[in-house]
């Protein structure tokens, strides 16, 4: 008998990775891929057994045409959640709600004493007033749902000049506020984790090497790495809540200084999801067991010399913008694993539009 599963955001690249594992977790799978809009790449690495594309999410969970689902993004989690969350394996309502409002997260960390940038809520447009704000500073959504963006202001006539645009922009859907934060220095840093009704089953941390675009954004390389002590401020919270499911937890970490400090909780699969798996660890696969039944032990025995990169999902952009240029040797150094060779259709289209996304990056700074 067919099992199944349906693999939502497909045409990202962490969810392409995804469907591949879940593909490979058993004969009996038939992934069903879902995309919102027209899809430019998930059906030319076939990695999916259907591509369904077009229809809202919310209509797709609704006719339930499939045994489980896999929410890879932040919405799609909370589409999950609120229609059929008996067919994902996910934390509590209550425990997602408290992480993807980052008012509440960091409230949270407070608590249990995980470090957190300093952080002001603004809820109208006029409630910075003269507060004191060091520069540059950071500004985001107070709730990611709400809306998706991140600037570094320089000033504050630049940081008003955001804020009111921003709300002027969401017309009342900024109902959460945006928060404006310390921007923190360092590294990013990620621990990823697979929780089985509270207790961990699989371990997996990251270092960013290198993000598009390079202000903030998606990891495009990133390395493997062992730190006892980002793992203890990430299971801090998530042990708290009794997680279930999927996490990532990112902070940003500074070397020279030894800082730490909160970035985000999120209960979706991470970016660089495909460095888990060239590391050892298959989250996904693991995910399909715990939800057909099967009680896992607890492992995070993966290679932490792992390092993955995805030359033409923004790493060779982010090299070519810097001028870093001798860090493309990184390719072929032999340690560093990419994403090519999976679809040479796929790879030939990214690389003609590559040109032109360069050119608005320049001129955008998007």
């Amino acid at each position: 008998m067919v099992f199944r599963v349906l693999v939502t955001d497909a045409d990202t690249k962490h969810s392409i990775s995804i469907q591949r594992s879940v593909k490979q977790a058993g004969p009996d799978i038939e992934v069903i891929a879902h995309s919102e809009t027209k899809p430019k790449y998930a059906h030319l690495y076939k990695f999916c057994d259907r591509l369904t594309w077009g229809t809202p999410l919310d209509l797709v969970l609704r006719h339930r045409d499939f045994d489980m689902v896999v929410p890879v993004g932040g919405r799609s989690v909370l589409s999950v959640d609120a229609m059929c969350r008996q067919m994902a394996v996910l934390p509590s309502s209550e425990a997602l709600s408290r992480v993807y409002d980052k008012r509440a997260l960091l409230e949270l960390a407070r608590q249990l004493s995980v470090p957190a940038p300093q952080t002001i809520c603004i809820l109208h447009e006029d409630d910075l007033n003269d507060r004191p704000v060091a520069f540059p500073c950071v500004i985001k959504p107070a709730k990611e749902t709400e809306a998706k963006f991140v600037f570094y202001p320089r000033d504050r006539r630049e940081l008003q000049s955001l804020i009111a645009s921003k709300f002027a922009e969401a017309q009342g859907r900024l109902r959460h506020g945006i928060l404006v934060q310390e921007y923190v220095r360092g590294q990013g840093v990620g621990f990823f984790a697979l929780y089985q009704k509270g207790s961990i089953r699989r371990a997996f941390m990251h270092r960013r090497l290198r993000e598009w675009p390079p202000s903030g954004g998606a990891s495009s390389a990133a390395h493997a790495i062992a730190d006892p002590t980002l793992e203890a401020f990430a299971r801090r919270i998530l042990d708290t809540l009794c997680w279930n499911g999927i996490a990532m937890v990112e902070f940003k970490h500074d070397p020279d200084s030894g800082r730490y400090a909160l970035m985000e909780v999120n209960g979706k699969f991470w970016g660089s999801h495909e460095l888990s798996v060239a590391a050892g660890l298959d989250f996904a696969g693991d995910l399909v067991r715990v939800f057909r039944g099967e009680e896992l032990q607890y492992f995070d025995a993966y290679d932490h010399n792992a390092a993955f990169a995805w030359p033409l999902d923004g790493d060779v952009m982010n090299i070519l913008v810097r001028g870093a240029f001798t860090e493309l040797s990184s390719y072929r150094s032999g340690g560093m694993k990419t994403n090519l060779g999976q679809s040479r259709r796929a790879e030939a289209r990214k690389a003609l539009v590559l040109p032109l996304k360069m050119v608005r990056f320049m001129v955008t700074g998007a």
